[in-house]
């Protein structure tokens, strides 16, 4: 679910400036953003503490759980760069 809220993130920014980042994105957009990204770290912080707490965690779970974080990480600074308008890096 965290992961979905990411991408959503991105689509919206996408909507607005573009595959050539050179649109504006509105304010409303930017605090949307901003509560999508704290959802995101929430989620991902209690689902491996409720997977700890229950013994429901896995070494694939691990894995799974870095690599959406890692991914994630990509999203995020292409969608800060974007409304920066640091780079076209998307």
């Amino acid at each position: 679910t965290g992961f979905v809220l990411n991408i959503v993130n991105l689509g919206i920014t996408l909507y607005y400036t573009g595959f050539t980042g050179e649109g504006t994105i509105p304010g409303w957009a930017l605090v949307l953003s901003g509560i999508l990204y704290y959802s995101y770290h929430i989620l991902d912080l209690l689902d491996g503490k409720h997977a700890r707490s229950t013994g429901n965690s896995t070494p694939l779970g691990l894995l799974i759980d870095h690599g959406v974080d890692s991914t994630t990480s990509y999203i995020l600074s292409a969608i800060l760069g974007t409304a920066l308008r640091l780079s076209n890096i998307i």
